[in-house]
C-alpha cells in the first residue's frame, strides 16, 4: 500500500495518495505504536500529501505533532529539525511569514551546529529564512543572507545553476531596496549564465529576462527593456504547440499577462488573465490556481477602474476562499483586503471600513501590533477613516503605523516616510498645524538626505510650505517656495505644470507679505504661460 501511495504522490494524484498514506499511518500505529520511527515516517508522508493537495491546515497539524514528538531524541537532532522545517514550510505557504521566520531560524541554527555552515541543508534553511524576511519587507535582513549563500555557492563555479539562483535572489533583494544599478549588474550575469546553461527558451532564462527588463524599466531605460519584453511575449506562441491546457502553456500565458501588466498595457493583459482563469477552472483547479487566476483578473480590472466588475469577481473569490480555507486564513484575509479597496474606490467607504475592521481584528489574533501585515492593515483602515473625515481616528492609527514602522523598518524606509507624511496631513486636516509642521519638516529632511530632491523631496517642501502658510509664517514660507521654484525650473523646465504651480504659490505668499509688485510679476508670467 505504501508503494502505491508513493506512486500516486509521484504522479501528482495527491488526494488518492493521502487516502492511502492515511491507511498506512493508521496501520503502523496499531502494529508498532505512535512513537515508532516507521509510524512517524508515515505521518510525515501523509502531511506532505495534504500539503501538496492544498489542505494546509491538516498538513500543519501533522507537522506540528511531528515537531513535538521528535524532540525526544534531542532538540538539535536532524529528524527534529526536519519536522520543524516541514512545519515552517507550511506556515510559509500560508504566508504566515513571521511564524515561518522563527521556525526557519531554529532550523538554520540547528543545522549549522550539526552539519556545518556550508552544508546544502544549512544553505537551504538560510535561503528559506532569507525569503521569510523578504516577504515581510525586511530586505536589509534578507540581503546579507542571500549574499552569503551566493558566496558559498560560487565555489561550485559562477556558471553553476545553484550559483545563478543565489545571484538572482540577491539581485531581487537589491531591486526591492531600489538599488537598481547593483541589481542590474547581477541580473545581467544571471541572464548570460542561464542562456549558456539552459538555452534562450527555458523558463528560468525567461524569468531572468523578465527581472532584468523590470530593472531597466525602473531606471527609465525603456529602450533596453523593450527587446527583452519582446522575447518574453513570443514564448506563449511557441508553447501553444504543447496545447492550451498544458501547464507550461498556462504558465507562459500568465507570465505574458504579468509582463503586459507591468508595462501598463492593461487592455492586452486582461484577455490573457481571463483565458488563464477559464482554463484553470475547467481543469478543476478551483481550490488553488483557479482562485489565483480570478485574483489576477480582478487586479487587471481594478487597474482599468472597472470597479463593478472587479467587485463581482472579488465577492465570488471571497466566498470561495472562506469555503476552502476558512474565515481566518491568510488567503481569506487577502481576499477581504482586495474587496475592501474596491469598495473604497467605488465610494462605498462604510463597507470598506467594516471589512478593514474585520481584517485587523482577525489578523491581530495571529500577530502583534508591530507585524508588517498588521501595520499595513492599520494603514488601510486609517486611510478609510481619513476619507470619511474621521481625522481623530485616522490620526491615532497613522501614529501607530508610523511608530511601528520606525521600529521595524527604520526612519528612512519609504513606508515609514509615507506613514509620517499621512500622519502630518491628518493633523493638517484636523487643524492641528503645530503638530503637523515638525512632521512635514522631518519628511522633507529625510527625503532630501536620501537624494530624492527631484521627486518626493520637492513634494515634501511644498507640504511644509503649505503648513507654514496656514500659520501665516510668510517669510519662512517664501524662503522654501523660492528654493522650490528654482528646483522645479531646473528639473521640469520653465513651462511645466509643476513650475507654474510653484509660481502661483509663491505669488500668493508675496501678496500676503505685502509685496504686491513681485506677486504681480509672477501672476503675469503665469498668465503668459497659460495663454500658450
Amino acid at each position: 500500500m505504501f508503494s502505491l501511495a508513493t506512486t500516486q504522490y509521484q504522479l501528482g494524484r495527491y488526494s488518492e495518495a493521502s487516502q492511502l498514506f492515511l491507511k498506512v499511518w493508521e496501520g503502523r500505529k496499531q502494529l508498532v505504536g505512535d512513537g515508532d520511527t516507521k509510524t512517524l515516517d508515515a505521518m510525515c508522508n501523509l502531511a506532505w500529501a495534504y500539503y501538496e493537495d492544498g489542505r494546509l491546515s491538516e498538513a500543519e497539524s501533522l507537522f506540528a505533532t511531528l515537531k513535538d514528538v521528535r524532540p525526544g531524541v534531542g532538540q538539535a537532532h536532524l529528524m527534529t529539525l526536519t519536522a520543524i522545517n516541514d512545519l515552517a514550510l507550511t506556515c510559509y505557504q500560508e504566508r504566515r511569514y513571521s511564524e515561518a521566520e522563527a521556525l526557519f531560524f531554529k532550523v538554520w541554527e540547528g543545522r549549522k551546529a550539526n552539519l556545518g555552515e556550508r552544508h546544502d541543508k544549512t544553505l537551504d534553511a538560510m535561503c528559506h529564512l532569507a525569503w521569510s524576511y523578504y516577504h515581510q519587507g525586511h530586505y536589509s535582513k534578507a540581503e546579507p543572507l542571500f549574499a552569503k549563500i551566493r558566496l558559498v555557492r560560487a565555489e561550485l563555479g559562477e556558471a553553476h545553476l545553484m550559483t545563478l539562483a543565489a545571484m538572482s535572489d540577491l539581485a531581487l533583494s537589491y531591486y526591492r531596496q531600489h538599488r537598481y544599478s547593483e541589481a542590474e549588474r547581477i541580473q545581467v550575469q544571471v541572464l548570460k549564465g542561464r542562456k549558456a546553461q539552459l538555452g534562450d527558451e527555458n523558463a528560468k532564462t525567461l524569468e531572468a529576462m523578465c527581472n532584468l527588463a523590470w530593472t531597466y524599466y525602473q531606471q527609465g531605460r525603456e529602450s533596453e527593456a523593450e527587446p527583452l519584453y519582446a522575447k518574453i511575449k513570443e514564448e506563449p506562441r511557441r508553447r501553444l504547440t504543447l496545447g492550451e491546457t498544458n501547464e507550461e502553456t498556462i504558465d507562459a500565458m500568465c507570465n505574458l499577462a504579468w509582463t503586459y501588466y507591468q508595462d501598463g498595457r492593461y487592455m492586452e493583459a486582461e484577455p490573457l488573465f481571463s483565458r488563464v482563469r477559464k482554463v484553470r477552472t475547467e481543469l478543476e483547479q478551483a481550490h488553488t490556481m483557479a482562485l489565483v487566476s480570478m485574483s489576477d483578473l480582478a487586479l487587471i480590472l481594478f487597474q482599468q477602474r472597472r470597479y463593478q466588475e472587479t467587485g463581482i469577481i472579488q465577492e465570488q473569490l471571497l466566498r470561495s476562499r472562506k469555503a476552502w480555507t476558512g474565515n481566518e486564513s491568510k488567503e481569506t484575509i487577502d481576499a477581504m483586503c482586495d474587496l475592501a479597496w474596491t469598495y473604497y474606490e467605488q465610494g462605498r467607504e462604510s463597507e470598506a471600513q467594516d471589512l478593514w475592521k474585520q481584517i485587523l481584528e482577525t489578523w491581530l489574533t495571529h500577530a502583534g501590533d508591530e507585524d508588517p501585515r498588521t501595520l499595513r492593515y492599520m494603514f488601510s483602515l486609517a486611510t478609510t477613516y481619513y476619507q470619511l473625515k474621521l481625522y481623530s481616528k485616522a490620526g491615532h492609527l497613522f501614529h501607530r503605523v508610523w511608530e511601528g514602522r520606525r521600529l521595524t523598518l527604520g526612519e528612512t524606509n519609504e513606508e515609514t516616510i509615507d506613514a509620517m507624511c499621512n500622519l502630518a496631513w491628518t493633523y493638517y486636516q484636523d487643524g492641528r498645524y503645530m503638530e503637523a509642521e515638525p512632521l512635514f519638516s522631518r519628511v522633507r529632511k529625510v527625503r532630501t538626505e536620501l537624494e530624492q530632491a527631484h521627486t518626493m523631496a520637492l513634494v515634501s517642501m511644498s507640504d511644509l510650505a503649505l503648513i507654514l502658510f496656514q500659520q501665516r509664517r510668510y517669510q519662512e514660507t517664501g524662503i522654501i517656495q523660492e528654493q522650490l521654484l528654482r528646483s522645479r525650473k531646473a528639473w521640469t523646465g520653465n513651462e511645466s505644470k509643476e513650475t507654474i504651480d510653484a509660481m502661483c504659490d509663491l505669488a500668493w505668499t508675496y501678496y500676503e507679505q505685502g509685496r504686491e509688485s513681485e506677486a504681480q510679476d509672477l501672476w503675469k508670467q503665469v498668465q503668459a504661460q497659460d495663454a500658450k
